[in-house]
């Protein structure tokens, strides 16, 4: 198999407003937090969008997210 090159095709923007954490992100400022089943979803998006975090496993289930800057 074999593909075709093509040139001159742009790269399009990663829309952060269409990711579940990016309306939560907007919203927040630092020092505000949440709760979320798992720590691994908002690591994730916050290094791909460069924002600073803090997460801590919860007693009863669950990891609550700060923010610390954007």
């Amino acid at each position: 198999m074999t593909a075709k090159i093509e040139r001159g095709i742009p790269i399009p923007k990663r829309n952060a407003s269409f990711s579940k954490f990016g309306p939560i992100f907007a919203a927040m400022k630092p020092g505000d937090s949440f709760v979320w089943p798992n720590a691994s979803a908002p690591l994730t998006y916050a290094k791909r969008y460069g924002l600073k975090i803090t997460t801590r496993k919860l007693n009863g289930g669950g990891f609550r997210v700060w923010l610390n800057g954007k």
